[in-house]
């Protein structure tokens, strides 16, 4: 008599014992990133955990994104969980244990676009500072676009003083204790400002090698960095922003002052040119002037129109 075929995993098994042993260190997953995930797959488990990865089709995930939004669930964070589940789905694909994977809900987010600073709002808030140190802690993250984890985790072997560069080669992200590679896993180098780079040689210090530290040379929490914020902007007199917005503010007055958006996409470390393109409207002119030197017919030298070879 021949054996019957074992009966195929659930979902939420096929996620605790093939999946999260496995995928998340293989993929280079930092802590945060495993704790969002994490976070994701406990609003899939409720709904689809107890269905085989076989049996969860378009109609399935349409019941997920209804039971989402119930728990009133933004869409952003919607978008997020399936896009999780459907990272866990084509993992299944590629292992064999799913045929395909099925179609989702297209779920459209919101742009809510941001806020950043004026130059005058963030001298502003730079004046405020109360001493050298956090003067050279919001001119940093002013003048680098630096991620609060990327900042944190900033040591003076990556100030390269004789080029005038920092270098960002790693990140201690908000919620963790681990230091370990930038978001997208690759460093970059971002020139100095004259005004930074003197801030950082007035606020240099021999607690260790951390640029930005506590007392005892001890890494700051993101909250710290906050709160620092948050008192010289008090005390600047500057409408109330969060600090993600002085990210926003470097690369908007970069790109305002014409510089090109690839340059600026390097330096704030993002991973596609199309992340940093919601920048591109405060770009100088809109390109109208670009527009003209294209219409200006090409001449020789006697002044006769150039012909086309060809």
């Amino acid at each position: 008599m021949q054996e019957a075929e074992p009966e195929a995993p659930t979902l939420a098994a096929f996620v605790e014992e093939r999946w999260l042993p496995v995928y998340p260190e293989a993929a280079g997953y930092r802590e945060r990133t495993k704790s969002i995930n994490a976070w994701a797959l406990n609003h899939v488990r409720p709904v689809l955990g107890a269905r085989r990865p076989t049996e969860i089709d378009p109609e399935a995930l349409a019941e997920l994104v209804t039971e989402l939004r119930a728990k009133n669930l933004s869409d952003k964070s919607v978008k997020l969980i399936c896009g999780q589940l459907r990272k866990v789905l084509a993992t299944a694909e590629e292992w064999g244990a799913l045929p395909s994977v099925p179609r989702f809900p297209k779920i459209k987010t919101p742009d809510r676009g941001f806020e950043y600073l004026s130059r005058e709002e963030g001298a502003a808030v730079v004046n405020a500072a109360r001493a050298q140190e956090e003067r050279a802690l919001l001119l940093f993250a002013l003048d680098t676009g630096a991620r609060v984890g990327e900042q944190a985790a900033l040591e003076w072997g990556d100030v390269d003083w004789q080029r005038h560069e920092v270098i960002i080669r790693r990140s201690r992200p908000s919620g963790t204790k681990t230091v370990g590679p930038t978001k997208n896993s690759k460093g970059r180098r971002i020139p100095l400002t004259t005004g930074l780079e003197a801030a950082l040689k007035q606020a240099r210090h021999l607690k260790g090698e951390l640029v930005f530290c506590g007392p005892g040379g001890e890494y700051l929490e993101t909250d710290q960095f906050r709160h620092v914020f948050e008192a010289a902007r008090k005390r600047a007199g500057v409408r109330r922003v969060t600090w993600h917005c002085l990210r926003h503010s470097f690369a908007s007055q970069a790109v305002a002052s014409g510089v090109p958006l690839n340059v600026v996409q390097a330096w704030l470390g993002h991973s596609t040119i199309a992340m940093t393109m919601k920048y591109a409207h405060l770009a100088p002119d809109g390109g109208a002037e670009w527009i003209r030197a294209l219409e200006q017919p090409q001449r020789q030298p006697d002044g006769n129109l150039s012909e086309n070879v060809g």
